[in-house]
């Protein structure tokens, strides 16, 4: 697969799966209206566009600075989800009778702990 049309395909998974709940609902709105105006315009158009939203969603556009403590929030979830699954294995297969035993919990709990680290 051509590099541009792998870039375009992981820009449009990216801004997805921001939209889908990872960024606020208002956000969401302007991005995808943005994407979804640029299919009114030629292809060109419509891949400046998409990387422009991918490049403000992901941080690009951002200082170094704020790149850096994206990727240590990043790289701090992470390590916080394998924690989780370390010291409980058996929470993905809770059901929702006992909630305070599900990884979304557990993940709550562990945040609280490192809140201002």
């Amino acid at each position: 697969m051509p590099a541009v049309k792998r870039h375009m395909r992981d820009a449009m998974r990216y801004i997805c799966h921001a939209a889908n709940g990872h960024i606020p609902a208002e956000a969401a709105r302007k991005q995808l209206s943005r994407v979804a105006d640029a299919f009114r315009a030629c292809q060109a158009e419509q891949g400046r566009v998409i990387d422009a939203v991918y490049g403000t969603l992901k941080g690009r556009d951002r200082g170094l600075r704020e790149q850096v403590l994206a990727v240590v929030h990043e790289q701090q979830e992470r390590v916080l989800e394998l924690v989780v699954n370390h010291l409980n294995p058996d929470a993905w297969k809770v059901d929702d009778g006992t909630p305070a035993k599900q990884v979304s919990s557990e993940r709550m709990n562990m945040n609280e702990c490192t809140a201002g680290d």
